[in-house]
């Protein structure tokens, strides 16, 4: 089984490098962010080097608020095409030698229902989902011959980015089955395999020839966890590889000796991973991967209920009362991935512990515990709350990268990878040097008991942080999008200073934007801090950033001057933010308690003017602790005195409406 395996990975390898071989001709990749709520989908074309990461081009897909990116790859070395969730096609024409910020319009629309189930086979765009309009559970197989379209695009004289797609381009196939959301998987030339979950927690493979309308089934051993839908993810599905990792609860078991756990308080309850291959339309291994205590596993005080529960089901009670104690214990298992060079597993735990396995399962390091070290050389977790996820980034060379943390404020650290043996090797020697002759009468006991400690998970790591750059030429900086989004680069997410590191790039490029928005006829202007990871990026909105910097004395100076450069714009009441919002509320609504600032509020106000229909944010919320804040002070009765109506009419009200509505 292990020359099969390696086998899988490899032919896994050279489909990666087929698929990828274009991009890889012109050195360039894609990365892509959205700023929730009602953000476009920006997708970037990067060059990156390591952990540094340069913005080439930039392409806003017009028509995709609030939806994800499905796919991105590139045609050939010039062209590329994008697929969103909604099954909206986007495609455009990559020019090296020329960085730019567009805005694309769909090619074509599928108008589905959101879905997550979309890959390239063949020069073929294959999508699943349910159609707008129609019922949700009626789903169908959607093919666009690319090929066809690529085709034309090329052999046309008239333009150099003709490219679109007819009717004919487009067939679909009706789906005669369920199937788990984003397990689609590409087997062979118009053959695919999906995972699908049974009643009474049963789970199986069935695979759809679309052509002939085959369908076979493959039942699995094992059961999955109760719950389908949960807050955290429990299926860590490869699509690329078509193999997909999850824990087998059928076979949940107490570690060691039953009675001994149970007496003593603290049992342990073996943790069980099945692999699943998707081209062998099998599970090929289940094993026991660590054992986890009730401290492991959950809060104190929900210890008791815990161990009851999981051991009732190891004792054979299959009663669905226990099953939220299970799915507790299922969730414990945060991140399952293959190794970038598909040599090993990577296991990440909750407790802030990474472990590495094997392909066929067996254990290939000790558990390590994610450490840090803090400014007076004592250690701690990396984790700033318990039982946070950890999630395994990537592994470049000998240093694995994770993030630790729910997603939106998760810190990302790297580990030096340090395998087994020399771990005990080198622990065995530093053991010597400072015990002498104590150690030597010992070492055999001793041995014994380092080892086990291994086995179990005493080995502390210490991580440092990780710092990725990224670089936005200035031609692309002062350049809003077509909605009117202008990206700042921010270094981290969870520091107030990077945050106001950010500011004064964005005060710097205020002038340029003044200048910008004169000559044009844009009516939106918001921002969006871009914080590059190493698998990607992410963005964070005004709120994010304005409102943590307002608490810095240097941060709140920005925005004031910030403030205060754009109400010079002549333009400026003719500009609103994201959605329609008040531009730059949440840096108003910052200052609004700081009553140095109350004179520079005034000059903005004065700018915006009423812009009716007034938006209820400003006088809902920024007016209110303006009056409440600054109460019978006269920088108040200046500022009323100074800002045009409805700003000083303190009986003037709006309706109050939600953010999302």
């Amino acid at each position: 089984m292990n020359k099969f395996i390696k086998s899988l990975f490899s032919s896994s390898a050279d489909s990666e490098a087929v698929s990828s071989r274009q991009a890889s001709q012109n050195e360039y990749s894609f990365q892509h962010h959205r700023l929730y709520y009602d953000g476009l989908l920006q997708l970037q074309v990067v060059k990156q080097n390591g952990l540094h990461v340069e913005l080439h081009s930039q392409f806003e897909l017009l028509g995709s608020h609030n939806c994800e990116l499905l796919l991105a790859e590139w045609l050939d070395d010039k062209r590329f095409i994008a697929v969103d969730s909604t099954g909206r096609i986007f495609s455009a024409v990559f020019n090296a030698a020329d960085s730019r910020k567009v805005s694309l319009s769909a090619i074509a629309s599928l108008e589905l229902y959101p879905t997550e189930n979309a890959c390239i086979s063949n020069d073929k765009l294959w999508v699943v989902g349910a159609k707008l309009g129609g019922r949700r559970s009626v789903k169908s197989l959607f093919c666009v011959d690319i090929a066809l379209a690529h085709e034309r695009a090329i052999k046309s004289l008239q333009k150099v980015n003709y490219f679109e797609l007819n009717a004919a381009d487009i067939a679909d196939y009706q789906m005669p089955f369920k199937f788990v959301d984003g397990s689609m998987v590409c087997v062979a030339d118009n053959e695919f395999v999906f995972y699908q979950r049974e009643k009474r927690r049963m789970h199986q493979l069935v695979s759809f020839n679309p052509m002939t309308a085959e369908v076979n089934v493959y039942p699995l051993e094992g059961k999955p966890a109760p719950t389908e839908i949960s807050f955290r993810n429990t299926f860590f599905m490869d699509k690329k590889r078509g193999i997909a990792l999850l824990a087998n609860t059928e076979t949940l078991s107490l570690s060691g000796n039953k009675a001994v756990a149970l007496t003593n308080g603290e049992p342990s309850f073996n943790f069980e991973l099945q692999f699943i291959d998707f081209k062998q339309k099998k599970a090929l291994w289940s094993h026991m991967v660590r054992a986890l205590k009730p401290s492991q596993i959950c809060a104190k005080y929900q210890a008791e209920e815990l161990v009851e529960s999981l051991s009732a089901i190891a004792a054979g009670d299959t009663s669905s009362s226990h099953h939220d104690e299970l799915q507790t214990f299922i969730e414990c298992l945060t991140s399952a991935s293959v190794s970038a060079d598909g040599n090993s597993i990577w296991l990440g735990w909750q407790d802030g512990v990474v472990q590495q396995l094997s392909l066929t399962g067996e254990r290939m390091s000790p558990e390590f515990n994610l450490m840090q070290e803090n400014s007076n050389g004592k250690q701690r977790s990396v984790q700033i709350f318990g039982h946070e996820p950890v999630v395994i980034k990537a592994q470049i060379d000998k240093q694995l990268i994770v993030a630790a943390g729910e997603s939106e404020d998760a810190r990302t650290w790297k580990m030096e990878i340090v395998d087994k043996q020399e771990y005990l090797s080198t622990t065995q020697s530093d053991n010597h040097d400072k015990a002498g002759s104590e150690w030597q009468s010992q070492s055999q006991s001793q041995n014994q008991s380092h080892k086990e400690n291994s086995a179990n998970g005493d080995v502390s790591v210490v991580c440092q942080p990780l710092e990725c750059s990224l670089v936005i030429p200035a031609s692309l900086a002062e350049v809003p999008t077509l909605s009117g989004q202008v990206d700042i680069c921010l270094q981290d997410v969870n520091d107030t200073e990077a945050k106001v590191r950010s500011l004064e790039k964005l005060n710097s490029l205020m002038p340029t934007l003044k200048i910008h928005y004169h000559q044009s006829n844009q009516a939106s202007l918001f921002f969006g801090f871009v914080n590059q990871q190493v698998d990607g990026c992410a963005v964070q909105s005004e709120y994010d950033v304005f409102a943590a910097a307002a608490y810095d004395e240097k941060g709140a100076e920005l925005l004031a001057s910030i403030i205060e450069q754009f109400a010079s714009w002549n333009s400026a009441a003719d500009l609103t933010g994201l959605k329609g919002a008040p531009i730059m509320a949440d840096a108003v609504l910052g200052l609004a308690d700081k009553r140095q600032y109350l004179h520079i509020l005034a000059k903005y106000f004065i700018a915006i003017g009423g812009q009716e229909p007034i938006h209820p944010f400003h006088v809902n919320r920024t007016m209110m602790v303006i009056r409440e804040q600054h109460a019978d002070t006269p920088e108040l009765a200046d500022f009323m005195a100074k800002v045009p109506w409805p700003w000083n009419d303190v009986s003037f009200t709006v309706p109050n409406v939600g953010d999302y509505d």
